[in-house]
Order: structure tokens, then sequence, then C-alpha cells
């Protein structure tokens, strides 16, 4: 708990999580809204279009932002690597 109040730990990879679901969520419902306010098979297909590329996009969006958390948690890690392989080797007096 101390962690997430003293932000050393985010949160942030879970919000991302729930929040790709609730962009495919509204992907599906905004393209089935397409479908219904055009009709026909040219609304079908527009619909369905829609549906796909939204969800790729919402995909490609939740990736990037995954990435860059875990590329920090990587980078802290090694940070505390070398802070302690620094304070091994340093001589004491």
């Amino acid at each position: 708990m101390k962690n997430l109040f003293f932000l050393e730990s985010f949160i942030t990879t879970k919000i991302i999580v729930f929040v790709y679901w609730l962009m495919l969520l509204m992907s599906v419902i905004n393209g089935v809204m397409i479908m219904g306010y055009i009709g026909g098979i040219g609304g079908f297909t527009t619909g369905l279009f829609f549906i796909l590329l939204s969800a790729c996009l919402s995909r490609v969006f939740a990736e990037i932002l995954a990435v860059i958390f875990r590329c920090y948690e990587q980078l802290k890690a090694i940070n505390e690597n070398l802070e302690k392989s620094n304070q091994l080797s340093t001589p004491r007096d």
C-alpha cells in the first residue's frame, strides 16, 4: 500500500487493460450503430470495417502504452542492480 501512495509502483498497466477493453466495447457499439444508421449491405460492410479497424487501432494504442511502461520498469530494475553493484565495489574507509 505504501508503494501506491508514494508513487513507487504504477497502477497504469492495470488501467491500460481496462481502457483497452472499454475501447473494444465502444468499437462494437459504434460499428453496430453505423450498421443500423446506414442500413443495407453498405451499412453492414461499413460497420464491420469500422469495428475491425478501430479494434486494431485500439490494440496498437494499448500495446504502445504498455511497452512504454514496461521499458520504465526494466530501466528501474537495471538502475537498482547498478546501484547495488556500485555499493559492493566501492572501497570502504
